[in-house]
C-alpha cells in the first residue's frame, strides 16, 4: 500500500490544498526542508495544536484543523505532504516553461 492510498479523500484534499498555497507562495523547499526536519516531532505538533485549538481555529475552516491536527499524528500524513508540495512544484516549474 502507497503512503497516498494510506489517506482518506479529504484529507488527500487538504494535503492538496495545503501544497498548492505553499507553491502559490514560492515556499515549496522552506516548506520541505522544514517539514523533513520536523516529521519525528509531528505527534507533539498535533498535540500542540489540540492545545491552541481554541486560539487558532477561528482562522481554519472548522473541521480541516481538528483534521489537520489528527494527520500529523501520523508520519505517513507528513511524507505524503512533501510528496505533494514536490509534485505541485514540478508542475508549477513546467506550466511556466511553456
Amino acid at each position: 500500500m502507497s503512503k497516498d492510498e494510506e489517506l482518506s479523500a479529504e484529507e488527500r484534499e487538504i494535503v492538496e490544498a495545503i501544497a498548492s498555497r505553499v507553491v502559490d507562495l514560492r515556499m515549496s523547499v522552506p516548506a520541505v526542508v522544514f517539514l523533513e526536519a520536523t516529521a519525528p516531532l509531528g505527534f507533539l505538533a498535533s498535540q500542540a495544536m489540540l492545545f491552541l485549538k481554541p486560539v487558532l481555529e477561528p482562522f481554519w475552516f472548522a473541521g480541516d484543523y481538528s483534521k489537520l491536527q489528527n494527520m500529523l499524528e501520523r508520519r505517513e500524513a507528513i511524507q505524503s505532504l512533501v510528496s505533494a508540495i514536490e509534485d505541485a512544484e514540478k508542475t508549477h516549474r513546467i506550466s511556466r516553461i511553456r
